[in-house]
């Protein structure tokens, strides 16, 4: 069994035309990833087989001498064992990626420095495209790659205006959360209002908030614990082109963009 892939790009539209560019770049994606993939699996497969029948066939030429089937028999053996072995393997698990990115606070379709409705904006649109998204697939995972609470009047309005009370969740948070987030990465642009803010906003997420080289201020730097988690390991069960189920573990490892520390530094 070898998973193959496919990964859905963030949109942040939901104009006809732009959804048409979306699903063709979609479907152009998906088909170089499951191609490359394909070939990959292809030719280890038949390098395992060859492999298994040249060891069989040793094996056998070299056992001590006993009474033991005709060479014809060994050789039937050996190839119905091959052939066994590649259609056990010859299953196909695809497992579809579906990312998004820079939301900025964008839960619903409207422009608020326009002070008007907008269908090319807002999480609420793109909620579409990835139900689509996950329509065509047996199994996906939905990743968010960072920069999700600051970035227009919204952010503001509940980090300085309104700030979030105790057990308030973040609105883009909770939009993420009704979308079954599996993770998420953290952005440069969610330490903008500040540590306390950031901590606060995450803490409503029922997903995994990651980052593998923010780390907690501390004297020994060698022993100082990320800010986050850096990684998390899913488990899942995933269904397979045969129909079969699987369980699966899928890590997913979080990144910040490191010129936060120029950005950022006042």
């Amino acid at each position: 069994m070898f998973p193959t892939a496919s990964r859905v790009i963030h949109a942040n539209f939901s104009t006809p035309s732009s959804r048409s560019a979306f699903n063709a770049d979609r479907a152009a994606m998906a088909a170089r990833y499951e191609g490359s993939l394909k070939r990959a699996f292809h030719a280890r497969l038949v390098v395992a087989a060859l492999g298994l029948a040249a060891a069989i066939f040793f094996a056998s030429s070299r056992a001590e001498a006993r009474p033991r089937p005709s060479a014809t028999m060994r050789r039937l053996a050996a190839v119905a064992l091959v052939f066994a072995t590649v259609a056990a393997w010859a299953q196909e698990l695809k497992l579809r990626i579906i990312s998004t990115s820079d939301l900025h606070t964008h839960v619903v379709d409207y422009d608020y420095y326009r002070d008007a409705p907008d269908d090319s904006l807002g999480l609420a649109r793109t909620a579409g495209l990835i139900k689509a998204a996950r329509a065509e697939a047996k199994n996906s995972l939905l990743i968010d790659a960072g920069d999700t609470i600051q970035g227009n009047p919204l952010g503001d309005y509940v980090a300085k205006e309104k700030p979030l009370g105790d057990g308030q969740v973040h609105p883009i948070v909770r939009a993420m959360n009704l979308l079954n987030y599996d993770a998420a990465a953290i952005g440069n642009h969610e330490f903008n209002y500040g540590l306390e803010f950031f901590a606060k906003a995450i803490s409503g997420a029922k997903y995994p908030m990651l980052s593998a080289n923010i780390y907690k201020e501390q004297a020994d730097k060698a022993t100082a614990p990320t800010l986050v988690p850096p990684y998390t390991i899913l488990d899942r069960e995933f269904t397979d082109e045969a129909g079969a189920k699987h369980k699966i573990r899928v890590g997913v490892i979080g990144f910040t963009p490191p010129q936060i520390m120029t950005w950022d530094m006042a």
